[in-house]
């Protein structure tokens, strides 16, 4: 299972082209040039597709408009058959990133600069418990996300030249939150810390001085898109009254406006959202999401819908489902814990 294809689509046309790839596994496409990257195995015999065991995770490089056949190998290890092996590259496309994984959560990284003739990827890290996540790059320095060393993340900077974890510097360190995600906007940082279960986005200079904080309509999930040099940013958000809205924000004023947002049959401020906190039999700290109709008199005798969930270290974030209205509507209290 887990087989994918890859096709390319003409985004002025909407036509798809010829390129088709099978037998991509783990990694998806990553453009480079007038091309792109993928990670696939050998393509099974037939009848075995689903039963063959997958050995030798491979990389190929594909020139738009040339058949998968003329694909090019580009990363193999055969010493270590059971890995996964995938590639990103910067804005610039002048720095390369390989990842090492196997079974674990973690991945070993190596850094390659595309700048220097005939340069071989050299190993930043080896700990595959941890992660390691680039971010992007600002000439030779190299922004990363990391659990190493700090379980609910830190930002970190290495050297192209120097990419040893050793050398690595801290630039914004571990809070009492967790740090899920961060990206480049324009010439700074967003970081995205999960508190309480909920999204909290704050700006940061790239000297790792915090300047603001992102104001979100309410307690909700965001996710966040920019890059360095873009002055649009953009980010999606959802509460169990806002419907997957993506909002346009406005760097140098620090403001956020609706760019689009799902239309809807029922008046959804109508109703409110408030967070609450009991304490677990082992006295741990939990956060709860009540959310009902406004006016709905707290008395004990409404009905009330609860949703946990407490596998996999996952978090469950408020979001939007339209078959809770009518539950709403009615005067019951929907519950998430």
């Amino acid at each position: 299972s887990d087989w994918q294809e890859i096709y390319v689509k003409d985004v002025a046309t909407g036509k798809l082209l010829s390129d088709h790839i099978e037998w991509a596994k783990f990694g998806g496409a990553k453009w480079c040039g007038n091309g792109f990257y993928y990670s696939a195995y050998d393509a099974p015999e037939k009848g075995k597709e689903y039963s063959s065991k997958n050995e030798i995770h491979k990389i190929y490089y594909h020139k738009i408009g040339t058949p998968q056949s003329q694909d090019v190998l580009f990363y193999q290890n055969p010493t270590q058959p059971l890995r996964f092996y995938s590639v990103s590259l910067n804005k610039e496309e002048t720095i390369m990133f390989l990842y090492e994984s196997g079974a674990g959560s973690g991945m070993n990284l190596y850094v390659r600069d595309l700048r220097v003739p005939n340069s071989q990827f050299i190993q930043m890290t080896s700990n595959m418990d941890l992660q390691y996540n680039p971010i992007g790059t600002v000439g030779d320095n190299i922004y990363l996300l990391t659990n190493d060393g700090a379980p609910k993340g830190r930002i970190m900077v290495a050297n192209v030249h120097k990419p040893g974890f050793k050398d690595w510097k801290e630039l914004v360190g571990e809070t009492k939150n967790v740090l899920e995600n961060a990206q480049f906007a324009a010439d700074k940082l967003v970081l995205s810390y999960s508190k309480d279960a909920s999204t909290h986005l704050y700006v940061y200079s790239l000297d790792g001085k915090e300047l603001n904080e992102i104001k979100l309509p309410t307690v909700g999930r965001a996710s966040f898109s920019g890059e360095r040099g873009q002055k649009e940013c953009f980010y999606s958000f959802a509460s169990f009254t806002v419907p997957g809205a993506i909002y346009q924000y406005d760097m140098a004023q620090n403001k956020s406006s609706v760019y689009t947002e799902p239309k809807v049959k029922f008046s959804l401020n109508q109703y409110t959202t408030e967070q609450v906190f009991f304490n677990s039999k082992d006295g741990t700290r939990v956060p709860m999401f009540l959310t009902y109709r406004k006016g709905l008199k707290r008395n004990g005798k409404n009905p009330v819908l609860i949703y946990g969930y407490g596998g996999f270290n996952v978090s469950l974030s408020p979001n939007f489902s339209s078959m809770r209205i009518p539950f709403l509507e009615n005067g019951g209290v929907y519950v998430q814990v």
